[in-house]
C-alpha cells in the first residue's frame, strides 16, 4: 500500500503527503482507519522519521488526519475534511467567486436534468413545498425567517440532487454542502435575501412543473448571478 519515495532536499515530506492524499481520495485508506506509527512508515517508505512527522502535520492541517496524542494517527472522515477545507475559503471576494463560478457549471444543468426525469408527483411537491416555505417567510422576519429559508434552501438543492438521477452531481453536491452553507449564512444576513431568494426558488420550481428544462435552467442562473450580486454588493459596502 505504502510506496518507497526517492527523498531528495526539493520533495522533503510533499511526496508522502501526496502518496497518502492519493490512498484517502482514492478510498484505500478508509475514514477512521488508523496509520503507521512515524517510525513504522517511515521504514515502509524509505523517508527519515522527521519527513514523515512533516508530511502528518500537512496532512492534519489540511483535514485529511487526525493526530490523537497517545493513540495514533486516523485517516479523517469526508464530512470533517471539507469542514476543514470550508474553513480555509472565503477569505476573499475572488474565493467566494470562485464558488459561484463552479455553481454556475453545474447547477442550471441539473435543474435541467431534474425538470425531465423526475416524476409529476415529485415536481407537484417541489413546488408546493416551496410554495409553503415562500408564504411563511413572507410572514415572519429576522432570525425566524433565516432558519425557516435554511431548511427551504437545503430542501430545494437536494431536491434537484436527487431528482436530476445523477450520481456524480449528487456526489458533488454532498460535498459542496459545507462550501455552500458559508456562502448561504453570508447572503442571509443582508436584509430582504431570504425572501428574494425564496421568490427565486418558487420561480425555478414553476418552470420545473410545467416541464420547461430551458427556464428551469435560465431561472437557476439567474438565481445564483442575484445572490452573488448581493454578497459582493454588501461586502464593497461594508469595506468603504
Amino acid at each position: 500500500m505504502f510506496k518507497q519515495v526517492n527523498e531528495t532536499k526539493s520533495s522533503h515530506s510533499h511526496k508522502v503527503v501526496e502518496h497518502i492524499q492519493d490512498l484517502i481520495i482514492n478510498d484505500i485508506l478508509k475514514p477512521n482507519e488508523k496509520l503507521p506509527a512515524e517510525r513504522d512508515l517511515a521504514m515502509k517508505m524509505n523517508v527519515s522519521r522527521p519527513t514523515i512527522r512533516e508530511a502528518y502535520k500537512i496532512l492534519s492541517a489540511l483535514g485529511f488526519i487526525k493526530i490523537k496524542h497517545g493513540q495514533g494517527v486516523y485517516v479523517q472522515e469526508q464530512e470533517s475534511r471539507m469542514e476543514v477545507f470550508a474553513g480555509t475559503l472565503f477569505k476573499s471576494d475572488n474565493q467566494m467567486t470562485e464558488l459561484f463560478e463552479i455553481r454556475r457549471t453545474i447547477e442550471p444543468e441539473a435543474a435541467a436534468w431534474a425538470t425531465e426525469r423526475a416524476s409529476d408527483g415529485e415536481l407537484t411537491k417541489l413546488y408546493q413545498q416551496m410554495e409553503g416555505y415562500y408564504s411563511e417567510v413572507n410572514h415572519i422576519s429576522g432570525t425566524e425567517s433565516i432558519s425557516v429559508y435554511e431548511q427551504a434552501d437545503h430542501e430545494f438543492h437536494t431536491f434537484i440532487a436527487e431528482c436530476a438521477r445523477n450520481t456524480v452531481y449528487r456526489s458533488i453536491l454532498s460535498n459542496l454542502i459545507l462550501l455552500l452553507k458559508k456562502g448561504r449564512t453570508k447572503a442571509l444576513l443582508i436584509p430582504g435575501r431570504p425572501l428574494q431568494s425564496m421568490e427565486e426558488h418558487l420561480k425555478i420550481a414553476r418552470a420545473m412543473l410545467n416541464r420547461d428544462p430551458d427556464m428551469a435552467r435560465q431561472y437557476m442562473l439567474e438565481h445564483l448571478d442575484s445572490v452573488e450580486n448581493t454578497i459582493l454588493t454588501e461586502t464593497d459596502y461594508e469595506e468603504n
